[in-house]
């Protein structure tokens, strides 16, 4: 499996930007479009799932109701299982984390 380092919510949001192409503005701001809702369900279930993040320090840091930001991880999770392409996405994205977090242990 991956070995994922312990970060705080801050830098996790700061390297999925970097890996994801998403820019912060983009995931924080009022925008509602298709690209941006699944850029932030991305955030949520890769942070929540995955990265050990909590959904009240998400939502935060990204300004958005914790509630919200934890149903956009249940709907990711569901994606998981329903839509190779989405579960494709988070695991790609996932590997990509680790490795810049922890170079060493994935070589």
């Amino acid at each position: 499996g991956l070995s994922r380092q312990k970060m705080t919510a801050d830098r996790f949001v700061e390297v999925f930007c970097d890996i994801s192409g998403y820019s912060f503005a983009r995931l924080a701001g009022k925008c509602r479009d298709r690209e941006t809702a699944s850029g932030r369900r991305l955030l949520a279930t890769l942070g929540i799932e995955r990265w050990g993040q909590r959904a009240i320090d998400l939502s935060t840091i990204i300004n958005k109701n914790p509630d919200v930001v934890s149903h956009w991880a249940a709907i990711g999770s569901l994606l998981q299982t329903t839509n190779r392409q989405w579960a494709s996405r988070v695991n790609q994205l996932d590997e990509k984390m680790a490795v810049q977090m922890c170079p060493r242990e994935h070589q």
